[in-house]
């Protein structure tokens, strides 16, 4: 029994879009989520300057 909602196929694009859209209204909403992101997306920046660094 198939289900009327569920496309056939995988689509990684859609999921993709679905996921920034989410995490897009988190940020918007709570206050917690935000800072948590752009604490994460600096030291992500960090750790990627020290990698090169090292090597």
């Amino acid at each position: 029994m198939s289900h009327p909602y569920r496309s056939a196929r995988y689509n990684p694009a859609r999921k993709l879009k679905v996921i920034l859209a989410g995490l897009h209204v988190a940020v918007i909403t709570d206050f917690s989520v935000a800072y948590k992101v752009v604490l994460s997306i600096i030291l992500l920046f960090v750790s990627f300057s020290l990698q090169k660094w090292i090597e």
